[in-house]
C-alpha cells in the first residue's frame, strides 16, 4: 500500500514545483517574517508554529490537506509503491513552510 508523505516549498524560489497529487497554498496565512521577533527563527520554532496556525483559517486549511490526504490514499492502487504527495507551499519557504531552512 502506498504511503502519504506531506511535502513543503516555496513559490519564491527558482526550483521547479513539486510533482504532487495536491497542492496547497499557504500564503494566504500570517507571515511570521514580518514580525521583527520571528523573522530570524524558522517554521521548526514553537513560536512561529504558534503565530501561523492561529491565523484565520489555518486550522481549516490542515484539515482539508489531511482529508484531501487520505482521500487520495484510499484512491490508490492497493499495489502501488510511489507515495502519495500533498504539498503546501509559501512564499519564502521558511515559516509558514519549511523548504528553506537556514541551518544554525
Amino acid at each position: 500500500m502506498p504511503q502519504l508523505r506531506f511535502i513543503s516549498f516555496g513559490y519564491g524560489h527558482p526550483k521547479p514545483r513539486p510533482s504532487c497529487a495536491a497542492m496547497f497554498d499557504a500564503r494566504h496565512l500570517i507571515d511570521p517574517y514580518l514580525d521583527p521577533a520571528l523573522r530570524d527563527l524558522d517554521a521548526r520554532d514553537p513560536r512561529v508554529q504558534r503565530a501561523v496556525l492561529q491565523t484565520p483559517g489555518a486550522q481549516a486549511l490542515l484539515a482539508i490537506m489531511v482529508t484531501a490526504g487520505w482521500q487520495l490514499l484510499a484512491q490508490a492502487a492497493i499495489d502501488d509503491t510511489e507515495p502519495v504527495t500533498v504539498a503546501v507551499g509559501c512564499g519564502g519557504g521558511r515559516h509558514r513552510t519549511v523548504d528553506r531552512i537556514k541551518e544554525s
